[in-house]
């Protein structure tokens, strides 16, 4: 309420997931951001001021030929220490990443 942060004795842990499309590279960079990166070139980058963004291993469910593997960025925090986080996905040209890892 009104931005302060929120407590839930202790049962305040809260995870937001972005899954990403398998065709998609996603990787760390060298300021900890993380690169997304589709197979014709466009490239974007993931931040969160608040949180370091994490990858897990998912599933994609919505191809003909069945379940693939997939990744998703996660961001994971306890409310009662982070009222809101600030997330921005950006268009960007990044040398040197290879298109697909």
């Amino acid at each position: 309420p009104g931005g302060a942060a929120i407590r839930n004795n202790g049962r305040d842990f809260v995870t937001v997931r972005f899954h990403i499309h398998p065709d998609i590279g996603l990787l760390h960079d060298e300021q900890g951001r993380l690169t997304l990166a589709a197979s014709q070139g466009d490239t974007w980058v993931f931040t969160c001021a608040e949180v370091a963004p994490e990858i897990e291993e998912s599933i994609y469910f919505a191809g003909l030929g069945g379940p693939r593997r997939s990744r998703q960025i996660v961001l994971a925090f306890k409310a009662s220490e982070i009222a809101e986080v600030h997330w921005q996905l950006t268009r960007a040209a990044v040398a040197g990443y290879p298109e697909n890892n």
